[in-house]
């Protein structure tokens, strides 16, 4: 699968440093900042309607499962994220 995203030269060249620096690959560089680095969002209305969105689909899945509730590691990862983003969110706001 191939990813693509517009950046500046600027932030092209900070990033290459960083990879450089990192001595990582880049597809390792960018796999573990998207998928381990703490996500850093401010809230507005389609933040929270995407998360009340994925919530109430997950919801919906565990009620239907009644006594064994099973997750993807999908979804269980979606649950982490939402969870990152919230306790950032109104750590922020405090």
């Amino acid at each position: 699968m191939c990813i693509n995203f517009h950046v500046s030269e600027t932030e092209k060249n900070l990033i290459e440093k960083r990879i450089a620096l990192s001595g990582m690959t880049k597809v390792k560089f960018f796999v573990e900042g998207c998928l381990y680095q703490a996500i850093l969002v401010k809230g507005n209305i389609r933040t929270f309607d995407k998360i009340r969105e994925r919530l109430s689909a997950i919801e919906s899945k565990l009620s239907d499962m009644e006594e064994n509730p099973q997750l993807t590691r999908e979804e269980l990862l979606e649950l982490r994220t939402i969870l990152e983003m919230l306790k950032f969110i109104y750590k922020r706001e405090k």
